[in-house]
């Protein structure tokens, strides 16, 4: 399984406001995001797009835990 660096990351919007991005995010993803710069210390190490890293409690073809 590989894992792929993704961080919050700092930007200018439209507006010239300063925001920071709602998930983590990889370099490619915010490349097209105006002053982008990584926020330190938001580093996480997220599964490749073909792995499904959440946990068993989101997948929908669980059963009910009580069964």
């Amino acid at each position: 399984m590989e894992r792929i660096e993704a961080w919050y990351w700092q930007y200018r919007d439209t507006d010239g406001q300063l925001r920071v991005t709602d998930r983590a995010l990889t370099a490619e993803e915010v490349a097209g995001y105006a002053e982008a710069k990584r926020v330190e210390g938001s580093l996480t190490l997220r599964g490749d797009e073909e792995d499904d890293t959440a946990p068993d409690v989101f997948k929908t073809d669980q059963l009910p835990l009580d069964e």
